[in-house]
């Protein structure tokens, strides 16, 4: 069976490889290959998410929560891989998590804000979220204002992307930034925040193995390609 001939299709993600997922409008998720083929039917599992390889982890959609990994170039469910862990320091007194090298979120009351590796108060606790820095430098921290916009912070706590969005978050693989819109409307921007794709798409989407040069995306009902000039690429 061919995507195109699924008549509920939602969206289809960028391939990173051989392989793409796609969702359903019932909620549902499958893997096909670049010739459009479903390797993987949209029957059973509700997330479908990359690891390795080729292994993508495969959870059910009946409610149980179960998970299971499967080979979309065996086309069989297979063990679990295995991935290096990287343990971080020993947190400094009364901080959350590390955010960033050297820098970590702390917590009071309800607000979060960052401190140094000595507890020294880099930005004070004004923020309803703080994430965890991921671009190679590891020198941008993600944080949310009081009112859900989402913007990034340099290590010194100076405001690099302002808070003008919903959610803006980094794809380490491309090096840009992936924002959402208040209009449910996606786009990209780089480091520095400056357009790249314009939020006008319903659902966008990249991975390194083809970056910029083809971009899942989807607009007033259709579901199509296109390069970092917006324009149609043909891939099945």
């Amino acid at each position: 069976m061919n995507i195109q001939e699924v008549k509920n299709l939602k969206k289809i993600w960028a391939f990173d490889g051989i392989f793409a997922v796609f969702d359903t409008k019932d909620g549902k998720t499958g893997i096909i290959n670049r010739k459009g083929e479903i390797v993987l039917p949209a029957d059973n599992w509700e997330i479908a998410g990359h690891i390795v390889d080729d292994i993508y982890i495969l959870q059910m959609c009946d409610g149980s929560g179960k998970q299971t990994y499967y080979d979309a170039a065996l086309r069989k469910e297979v063990a679990k891989p295995e991935l290096p862990i990287t343990p971080e320091p020993e947190l400094p007194k009364n901080a959350e998590f590390w955010c960033a090298p050297k820098r970590c979120a702390f917590k009071d009351g309800e607000l979060f804000g960052i401190m140094d590796e000595k507890g020294n108060v880099i930005v004070p606790a004004t923020f309803s979220s703080v994430g965890i820095a991921n671009n190679p430098k590891r020198d941008q921290i993600s944080v949310k204002d009081q009112n859900g916009l989402n913007g990034y912070l340099d290590l010194d706590g100076k405001v690099i992307i302002p808070f003008e969005h919903p959610y803006v978050g980094y794809q380490v693989e491309l090096g840009v930034h992936i924002f959402h819109t208040k209009e449910n409307k996606w786009g990209y921007m780089d480091a520095k925040g400056n357009l790249i794709i314009p939020a006008i798409y319903d659902h966008i989407s990249a991975h390194k193995a083809y970056g910029l040069d083809e971009i899942a995306v989807a607009k007033d009902g259709r579901f199509y390609f296109i390069n970092a000039k917006q324009e149609e690429v043909k891939v099945f």
